[in-house]
């Protein structure tokens, strides 16, 4: 085999080794660094019943679309003023509501978040007896049949939906193992590249409360940074986006991601069908060009893997040629 080949086969065996190794370290900070939102919120979700409202409550606000330090500001008050139930809610009037959203301090668009988590403690009450749990039985402990019937509640897009069930699942172990689009992309933004739920949960020997810490830390470090769970990234308002020389492929897959979700929440906060079916439009577009441009994110890697393994190949076919044709002319000159 040619020295030059030889190395570079070599290389890509010495890389891919590298790159487990470093999925492991980077694996192991974020769930040294971190705990789930639930665990950070005091909401405890393994104990179910009224956790579950806590936690969709604060899928509902997290999902509006604001920076995240002020939808967690919105949720802690929330939770602290003691509206951690159905019932709680309802015994409180609007003007109380507000201001226990805005106890931890003023946050934007309190009213609104109020009057969803309202209307949440009204849906809870009214058709599943004043807890989730009877959702989770209405759904025979369907996943699929569960996501559905959570996006019945006012304001909840796919986002909030999603939201939820990253955290649920630690109390409904049929969710388990589960990790939207979203998940996914922001654990390779650390380094972490899995197709599937069911890769993540094999990184962390299929642990649900270690699962739900990994994608909760690598969101949190992601939305700290400055991106929101329901809409695009933070910028000052007013100013015009920063331009980057040769912006990657993956930061344009981040931008239409951003697209999606946005036009989602729009669908979900929609009050006519008309505005409903516009959003609806706008998610679909932005989902195709996400589509097409991971399927030529990934194959461009897969194609360079290929081309490796067939040069290596290659090379070890032509040096078994090679040998054989030396031991044949040894054996004409005997």
């Amino acid at each position: 085999m040619p020295p030059k080949r030889k190395q570079a086969a070599q290389k890509a065996k010495d890389d891919s080794k590298k790159v487990k190794s470093d999925v492991s370290a980077a694996v192991e900070r974020l769930l040294e660094k971190g705990a789930s939102y639930c665990e950070e919120l005091g909401i405890e979700m393994e104990k179910g019943g009224d956790a579950l409202f806590q936690w969709l409550c604060a899928s509902i606000i997290f999902s509006i679309g604001i920076a995240e330090q002020s939808t967690f500001r919105a949720t802690k008050g929330l939770l602290t003023s003691g509206l951690t139930s159905p019932t709680s809610v309802k015994e409180t009037d609007r003007r109380e509501q507000i201001d226990a959203v805005n106890s931890q301090g003023n946050v934007q668009r309190g009213p609104s978040m109020s009057g969803r988590i309202e209307s949440t403690a009204d849906m809870v009450l009214e058709k599943y007896d004043g807890t989730l749990e009877k959702l989770r039985e209405a759904a025979g402990r369907d996943p699929q049949k569960e996501m559905k019937l959570i996006r019945e509640f006012k304001g909840v897009g796919e986002t909030g939906v999603n939201i939820f069930c990253r955290e649920a699942q630690l109390h409904w172990e049929e969710l388990f193992p589960f990790a939207d689009q979203r998940s996914l992309d922001t654990l390779a933004h650390h380094g972490i590249h899995c197709s599937s739920a069911q890769e993540v949960a094999n990184l962390v020997d299929n642990d649900r409360a270690k699962f739900v810490r990994l994608l909760a830390q690598a969101t949190k470090e992601d939305l700290r940074g400055g991106k929101k769970e329901g809409g695009a990234n933070k910028t000052t308002p007013g100013a015009k986006a920063p331009q980057k020389e040769g912006t990657t492929m993956k930061e344009t897959v981040q931008k239409h991601v951003d697209k999606r979700e946005q036009a989602m929440q729009e669908e979900a906060d929609a009050e006519d069908e008309d505005t409903k079916e516009k959003a609806a439009k706008k998610a679909e577009k932005a989902q195709a060009m996400v589509d097409a441009l991971e399927a030529k994110l990934g194959k461009a890697g897969r194609e360079t893997a290929d081309q490796a393994e067939k040069e290596q190949t290659k090379d070890d076919a032509l040096q078994a040629k090679a040998g054989e044709q030396e031991a044949a002319a040894k054996q004409d000159k005997h």
